[in-house]
């Protein structure tokens, strides 16, 4: 249990912005948009707000005092630019492509938080969203696509959108986010971020190994993070809203799993799977945010080797669904664990403290499978005997 204990003016805060929150869910819910528009607006600029979120934006071991909260609330604006800089670091892919992460300043992150907490008491997120809100997480989905083969889906087409966050600019978000314009441009999108590279890294490696240079667009277009940022705390959200704006016109929406980029969409046959794959290729290049391409889009059978998603495979055997951690997912787990052990024998604890914490969670995070915790045990057991031995020696 936490010892840190939430000051009483960040309370009081937190109770006053969640009451304009709530007025604005009302207002949308009730189609009253004028109203909800003003609300927004008192909701960007209101200090209550303003306090919570750079509360939050801190961690609680890194949260200065509540008098410096205060005053760095005191200067977020959300229609200006924030100048504080934003450090980029990129991580070459699997494919040869490099993932731009941003890391964000608490300053940019209080922004960020007041525009997450206002898309999340919109109330307009679909219900076949899984990593929104109380949406259920990656647990949910596989939950809910268990559900779906018991129900008789026979096929699922499975698809993954390539460049999620990069696809996006800020043109493209005004007609769909009940955002102002003018805090899309400020706030949301990398073009009005102060962007430099992440200093005495070398993180990406193409061929040779690179620095990035604190002038970011110096640099090849590819090294370049466009779009909506990666590591922002409204990113996410933002991505997931836009694609289920599209996915809202499928037939039969109650079939759809989306976690972020990834989808699933259940079929009752082969056909009807092919069907959904053409309709899900129309509606994406016609969509109003701008093309968006598909790195995976795929049919899968639930009696061969089921659906691999968000690090499950879930089939059907006979008329029992399993769900399991993909083999992916417990290699992977297998080189965590030797790393995990090892800080353990750098840092001479006594006990493999840190293997069995990481095993552990790694057993939580896939707790619909019994398979998890039997070879999260298993696990343990062979490597606490190699942590035993390297002790002695």
């Amino acid at each position: 249990m936490s010892n840190h204990r939430v000051p009483k003016e960040i309370s009081n805060a937190r109770r006053e912005a969640n009451k304009i929150l709530r007025r604005i869910k009302a207002a949308r819910m009730n189609g009253k948009k004028e109203q909800a528009r003003r609300l927004t607006w008192r909701y960007l600029n209101s200090f209550y707000a303003k306090l919570v979120a750079q509360y939050d934006a801190y961690k609680p071991k890194n949260r200065p005092g509540l008098q410096k909260i205060i005053e760095q609330a005191e200067l977020i604006n959300m229609w200006a630019k924030c100048n504080e800089p934003v450090r980029v670091k990129g991580l070459t892919k699997k494919d040869g492509r490099v993932r731009k992460i941003c890391a964000f300043s608490p300053r940019n992150k209080a922004r960020q938080i007041l525009i997450k907490n206002l898309l999340e008491a919109s109330g307009e997120i679909s219900p076949f969203v899984y990593d929104a809100k109380d949406g259920g997480g990656v647990n949910g989905a596989a939950e809910k696509i268990k559900t779906l083969m018991e129900e008789g889906a026979t096929h699922f087409v499975v698809a993954d959108i390539k460049d999620c966050f990069n696809s996006f600019s800020a043109g493209e978000l005004y007609d769909v986010l009940p955002l102002p314009r003018k805090v899309i441009d400020t706030t949301l999108v990398t073009d009005d971020l102060n962007l430099v590279g992440k200093r005495n890294t070398t993180p990406i490696r193409v061929g040779i190994r690179r620095r990035l240079n604190n002038n970011i667009s110096s640099l090849p277009p590819r090294f370049r993070p466009t779009g909506l940022p990666q590591g922002s705390v409204a990113s996410n959200l933002v991505a997931t809203w836009l694609i289920a704006e599209r996915l809202k016109a499928m037939p039969h929406p109650e079939r759809i799993v989306l976690f972020r980029d990834d989808m699933v969409i259940a079929a009752r046959g082969e056909e009807d799977a092919h069907a959904i794959v053409c309709l899900l290729e129309r509606s994406f290049t016609e969509n109003p945010v701008g093309r968006l391409e598909f790195k995976t889009l795929e049919v899968c059978s639930v009696c061969g080797d089921g659906v691999y998603f968000l690090g499950y495979n879930i089939y059907k055997h006979r008329s029992h669904v399993n769900i399991l951690p993909s083999l992916s997912s417990i290699q992977k787990m297998y080189h965590k664990s030797v790393w995990a052990m090892a800080k353990d024998l750098r840092e001479r604890n006594a006990a493999p403290i840190r293997l069995e914490t990481y095993l552990n969670g790694w057993a939580n995070a896939f707790r619909l499978s019994w398979y998890a915790e039997r070879e999260a045990q298993y696990r343990f057991s062979k490597l606490s005997k190699v942590f035993a031995a390297a002790q002695h020696n």
